[in-house]
């Protein structure tokens, strides 16, 4: 096969999930020979992460509005609080996508979060994959089922934004000379192939009708330190928690260890009053990313934010999650999970419900129970060869 130009995108996220799905699709890339480059909402990040030469996305500040979205329930209202409901503003914000896209001159480029990048590129002389994942690509019904209800049993306090953003992407459809749309899911059925990055037990819409769910990988980077010792002898499965700031992440760390198991803790921005339970001989705190993946087979269980990437490799590899959400996104990945019954779910306001909550990961054997039959179901699963097969997959779009 003739060298292509492959060129992968990263839009809207603050996540570096993004870089852990792109990550081993633009190692087998560049190991079949071809030029791979991204173009990055955090660049700088993204540039430690990736293989490949990485720039600055394109980036319009959402326009100030009279009544600004707040109540978040799908992707309409996201798109919505980043101006695609006004017609002018999105007008901006593809344009620069385009010229992009026009300079770049790509066979193939590799979406992953990012729908203006979708938008633009329909009528240049490209293929279009689409990294789907539950929040980012909508199930297709009308209208797009809404987390914040579901979550909160209350009503929408703001009308469906929908149709707003239908309609300015279809102003700029009409400027592309391309086909309208009548739902927002149709934008992401313009792609060559749109494979859903996840597992069903995960996604608040799934499992959804004829998909395909090519599972849940990551390529984490840093050290693989040794589980700190313990009362309870060497051999002791240990707990790997991810804890992003909160109020209550201090208090939190006091109770896992207090556990007395071995705690490796991934604490970005960890400050001196938090820090005072690392003191403990069983947790060890650490501000850099550290590789959880190679200790899977002597972990007991994950606490996390219950973000779909860490939660649905635990799940993939049998271990039961203990999840604190920020987020609507982890919340209602939180509750899928939470019906398996190998995750528990709990509010990262409430250090009664987090205690509350790691005592039932201890005394509740269903959770563990729950968490072995997913492993067994993906026991044939193998991230990185899912990976590799995607990538092929994928160049053979510009196949000569």
């Amino acid at each position: 096969m003739a060298k292509k130009r492959i060129l992968l995108i990263w839009e809207l996220g603050a996540g570096m999930g993004h870089t852990s799905r792109l990550r081993p699709l633009a190692e087998r890339v560049m190991s079949l020979g071809h030029e791979v480059t991204c173009t990055a909402i955090r660049e700088k990040d993204a540039a430690r992460h990736l293989p490949c030469p990485v720039e600055e996305a394109p980036w319009l500040k959402a326009p100030k509005r009279k009544q600004p979205v707040t109540w978040v329930g799908h992707l309409a209202d996201t798109l919505a609080a980043l101006g695609w409901s006004q017609t002018d503003h999105l007008r901006e914000s593809v344009r620069r996508w385009r010229a992009v896209l026009i300079d770049e001159k790509p066979d193939l480029i590799v979406m992953d979060s990012a729908p203006t990048a979708m938008l633009a590129s329909l009528g240049l002389p490209m293929q279009r994959v689409w990294l789907a994942n539950h929040w980012s690509t909508p199930p297709r019904v009308k209208p797009i089922p809404d987390l914040q209800k579901e979550l909160t049993g209350q009503n929408r306090p703001i009308p469906d934004t929908e149709p707003a953003v239908v309609e300015a992407i279809n102003a700029c459809l009409n400027e592309q000379d391309q086909p309208t749309i009548t739902h927002l899911y149709e934008l992401f059925d313009r792609a060559d192939d749109s494979p859903m990055l996840s597992i069903p037990e995960i996604d608040p819409h799934g499992p959804r009708p004829q998909t395909e769910y090519l599972g849940v990988w990551a390529s984490p980077s840093g050290a693989a330190p040794p589980w700190p010792t313990c009362e309870h002898g060497p051999d002791t499965p240990g707990v790997f928690a991810y804890l992003k700031p909160f109020p209550h992440r201090g208090a939190t760390l006091q109770l896992l260890a207090q556990t007395g198991l071995p705690v490796q803790a991934y604490t970005p921005g960890l400050n001196d009053i938090e820090a005072k339970p690392a003191g403990s001989s069983n947790l060890k705190c650490h501000t850099s990313p550290i590789d959880w993946l190679a200790k899977q087979q002597s972990t007991a269980f994950i606490l996390c934010h219950g973000g779909a990437g860490m939660t649905g490799q635990a799940l993939q590899l049998g271990l039961p999650v203990l999840a604190l959400p920020t987020s609507l996104e982890q919340s209602a990945v939180t509750l899928r999970a939470s019906q398996t019954g190998a995750c528990i779910g709990t509010n990262i306001q409430d250090i009664r419900s987090i205690g509350s909550a790691l005592e039932q990961m201890f005394s509740d054997d269903g959770v563990f129970e729950a968490a072995e039959k997913l492993g067994e179901k993906y026991a044939s699963y193998s991230p990185g060869q899912a990976a590799i097969q995607l990538a092929d997959r994928l160049t053979g779009l510009v196949a000569d």
